[in-house]
């Protein structure tokens, strides 16, 4: 979620999970540490710092989007929902990558 978006499924149980730090500290992680964005609507290259991240209060937030790919808000203004895999996608699959190889290491 953006700055500007409205409280939608907000609810004090949430847990948020930072995917680019694969913390739930709070902490803000920079533009830099996205390694990259991908836009399934027709192009395969990855952008490289297309959003921050930080998760406040069980949502994670968006400052900034630096892309011109991701402006369709149907779930209103700054609501990013849509994009959840798509503006860190770069991360999420290095993240699972990692995690079925430590699993496969301890089947073995």
């Amino acid at each position: 979620m953006g700055p500007r978006a409205g409280s939608l499924f907000a609810s004090p149980d949430n847990i948020c999970v930072n995917p680019l730090t694969w913390s739930t500290d709070g902490a803000r992680a920079p533009h830099e540490a996205n390694l990259g964005a991908v836009n399934f609507a027709g192009s395969d290259t990855h952008e490289p710092g297309a959003a921050d991240a930080q998760c406040r209060e069980g949502r994670l937030r968006v400052s900034e989007i630096r892309s011109n790919h991701y402006t369709l808000m149907p779930l209103g203004r700054d609501n990013f929902h849509i994009y959840d895999y798509a503006l860190f996608y770069v991360n999420i699959r290095q993240n699972a990558q990692a995690r079925v190889d430590a699993y496969l290491r301890e089947r073995n």
